[in-house]
């Protein structure tokens, strides 16, 4: 857990990842009935958004955003 959060808050930019990787679930799957997009398409959109962000958390010089508690 320990090792998980502390990757976590080195890959700050991930969630933009997270947003494009669900929000490309959402038009496959409207689309779905009408086209129907190859799976490497589909793994080649979900690897590239995670390593894209990735890379730019790694890059990125700027501090990651701290969790406020009450």
């Amino acid at each position: 857990y320990f090792t998980l959060a502390t990757a976590l808050e080195r890959l700050h930019k991930l969630r933009y990842g997270l947003v494009a990787i669900l929000a490309f679930v959402g038009v496959k799957m409207m689309l779905g009935h009408f086209y129907v997009i190859p799976i490497w398409v589909s793994l080649t959109v979900l690897g590239s958004a995670i390593a894209i962000t990735v890379i730019w958390s790694l890059l990125s010089k700027q501090d990651p955003p701290t969790l406020q508690t009450r």
